[in-house]
């Protein structure tokens, strides 16, 4: 996810947002305001009967 975090190391290591570009099918680096869709989930009434489950929001990085 782009973040100051990510952007602090980017700045060190701008060749790294290739790399992890490449890392994931989608071939771009995940946006905090993608993340904004699970997150409502997650806190609204909706999502009352999901307990123990992971959720993966890593723009297909997983499914390698």
């Amino acid at each position: 996810i782009e973040s100051s975090m990510s952007a602090a190391k980017l700045e060190t290591k701008p060749q790294l947002l290739d790399k992890w570009s490449e890392l994931t099918p989608l071939k771009c680096i995940g946006q905090p305001d993608e993340l904004r869709g699970v997150v409502m989930w997650l806190v609204s009434d909706v999502s009352s009967f999901c307990t123990g489950s992971d959720i993966i929001v890593s723009h297909g990085h997983t499914s390698w």
